[in-house]
């Protein structure tokens, strides 16, 4: 008597293959992941807040980078700033000068002696007061954050005067983190979170923030994505194959579609010979709203708050920034003016009672000196020495400082 086998159920095989295919591509992306992290290693992750914020606030941390232009390191402290351990509780007879600001005022590519804040410091060591300058800058900042961290932790540091460092790039980055703020139920703002869109969670931002190969692969097809819907895809194929730049052709008139608003994509927007009036406008008041919150806050605390407004090279000298601003659609030889920007700042800070320093004049004296780095765009030591001399020249900080 012969037995039959029973036939394949069609069911057990399909679900073995999806869990081998299933397993396999898991496997992929392990190893894949495994290989990003190996060779980005050391590198600043997706967090786009600041270097205090990779420590956690919680433990010091040793910063390296090198390029064909610099090489630097340097330290945080417990706090996450540049520099070495403070104390929380200020010394007697102490005024405290905290400085707010960005990759520029922390001083990306510039070891500590070569430091702004380190060229202020001696020079305060001659005066029969005693200060203490504790910079709080990190990588990509802007006034919507020194609100919050003014609010939720910088005033326990009792500084007597704030200096608030601006970029021209600040409108953009306030633009941006405003959607990743988190609110309470009266809608005052409690924290900024990159995780965050809109006060949920964002699941994608998550994963891409635990994954380095889901965040590397995600920048490089987006950034061509984001290109395509600020052309137009005709226009993106025609750039393309007249080999021109696309970045140049993003910064050239107006982009794809009535609603599109040029802060999206470009920091430096309000530098174009075609910008409106009333697009600066718009965002300046957006960024002048979160200083007025912090004048607020620093004035409960009789402490002086001034604004120290930095240009970028091609604001300051034709020939600085040489390489880098082609990247950034600014033709090379040429001197950028901002009448709007400047004019609105300071009209500003003149109606709120705020000190305000304009760096571009005192930066333009040495403009036969290279202050920039000629790809980087940061400042090099001697923009760091120039704005040093140049702070303490200003009436409003002198006067600040209780200097003669």
């Amino acid at each position: 008597m012969t037995t039959s086998s029973k036939p394949p159920n069609p069911l057990r095989q399909w679900s073995s293959q999806f869990a081998l295919f299933v397993g396999a591509l898991l496997a992929a992306l392990l190893c894949l992941e495994i290989g990003f992290r190996l060779a980005r290693r050391g590198e600043i992750g997706f967090d786009r807040l600041g270097w205090q914020e990779q420590t956690g606030g919680k433990q010091s941390g040793r910063i390296y980078e090198k390029t064909p232009e610099f090489e630097f390191s340097t330290t945080t402290n417990t706090l996450g700033f540049r520099g070495p351990e403070i104390a929380i509780e200020k010394a007697p007879g102490t005024k405290r000068l905290l400085v707010l600001g960005d990759s520029f005022t922390f001083g990306w590519g510039v070891n500590d002696d070569q430091l702004f804040t380190t060229h202020l410091e001696k020079q305060l060591q001659q005066s029969r007061n005693r200060y203490q300058i504790i910079n709080t800058s990190g990588g990509s900042l802007s006034p919507l954050v020194y609100y919050v961290r003014l609010k939720n932790s910088y005033l326990r540091l009792d500084p007597n005067v704030v200096l608030v460092f601006l970029n021209y790039a600040d409108l953009r980055e306030d633009f941006s983190f405003k959607k990743n703020v988190r609110r309470d139920e009266r809608g005052e703002i409690l924290e900024i979170n990159p995780l965050y869109t809109d006060g949920h969670l964002d699941t994608w931002r998550w994963l891409r923030s635990q994954s380095e190969f889901l965040s590397f692969t995600y920048n490089k097809f987006n950034r061509t994505f984001r290109r395509i819907q600020i052309l137009g895809l005709w226009r993106y194929i025609k750039t393309k194959l007249r080999g021109e730049s696309v970045r140049d052709a993003m910064f050239e008139g107006d982009p794809a579609g009535p609603d599109r608003d040029a802060i999206e994509y470009d920091a430096y927007f309000m530098l174009r010979d075609h910008v409106k009036p009333e697009l600066i406008q718009k965002h300046l008041a957006e960024t002048t709203e979160y200083i007025a919150k912090m004048h607020e806050l620093i004035k409960a605390r009789k402490a002086s708050l001034i604004l120290v407004l930095l240009p970028n090279g091609a604001q300051v000298g034709s020939g600085q920034w040489s390489q880098g601003r082609l990247r950034w659609g600014f033709d090379p030889g040429r001197l950028y003016e901002s009448p709007l920007m400047i004019e609105g700042i300071a009209s500003f800070a003149k109606n709120h009672g705020i000190g305000f320093v304009n760096m571009i004049d005192a930066l333009k004296k040495h403009d036969s000196q290279r202050l920039f780095f000629e790809r980087d765009g940061h400042f090099r030591p001697e923009g760091h020495a120039a704005l040093a001399e140049g702070l303490m020249a200003s009436p409003e900080v002198r006067t600040a400082l209780s200097l003669p």
